[in-house]
C-alpha cells in the first residue's frame, strides 16, 4: 500500500498498479528469501538490484532506438 500511496503522491500514473505489486513486492520476495529461506542474503540483495538495473537499462535503450526511428509513437490519423 505504501508503494501505491508513493505512486499516487508523485502523480505517476500507474493504472494495473504493475510497479507495486512486481516492482516492490518482487524484490521484497527476493529479500525474504535470504532472509528467512535460509538462501544467501547477499546474493538476495545482489539479485535484486542487478535485475531491475538490468531490465532498465535494456528498455532504455531499446526504447531510445524505437524513438530515434520514429516508430515508437502512434503517428496522428
Amino acid at each position: 500500500m505504501l508503494a501505491t500511496r508513493l505512486l499516487d503522491k508523485l502523480r505517476i500514473d500507474d493504472g494495473v498498479g504493475a510497479w507495486p505489486v512486481h516492482g516492490v513486492c518482487g524484490v521484497w520476495g527476493g529479500v525474504a528469501t535470504g532472509i528467512f529461506g535460509g538462501h544467501s542474503l547477499s546474493a538476495q540483495i545482489i539479485g535484486a538490484v542487478v535485475v531491475p538495473a538490468w531490465g532498465f537499462v535494456t528498455m532504455f535503450f531499446l526504447c531510445y532506438i524505437l524513438d530515434l526511428q520514429n516508430i515508437l509513437r502512434v503517428k496522428p490519423s
